[in-house]
């Protein structure tokens, strides 16, 4: 199986993934520090800002399906460990009937 090792990088089969990391940190820990340092603030820019903003829109998403009965639905099939494939059945034959 292939997995990336990180987004927009090069894909490794996963057996591989450990020491192809390991392999990606020794060239950054050889890298000059304050381009490293300046590197990841660049990278982290505006983060903070992007996760409080999803946060708020997951909050609204999630606010606004608790009005609703599948909301309730879902609750109740986690709490009953139903399968989707079990639920996708009953809901089915729920709008058919």
């Amino acid at each position: 199986m292939i997995r990336k090792l990180w987004p927009g990088g090069c894909c490794v089969p996963l057996e591989q993934v450990r020491a192809t990391a390991h392999a990606l940190a020794q060239g950054i820990v050889g890298c000059a520090p304050l381009a490293v340092a300046s590197t990841r603030a660049t990278i982290r820019l505006g983060m903070a800002d992007r996760i409080a903003m999803q946060t708020e829109h997951e909050l609204a998403e999630q606010n606004a399906l608790r009005l609703n009965a599948d909301w309730s639905e879902g609750v109740k099939a986690t709490a009953e460990r139903r399968s989707l494939l079990a639920r996708e059945a009953r809901r089915t034959v729920r709008l058919l009937g």
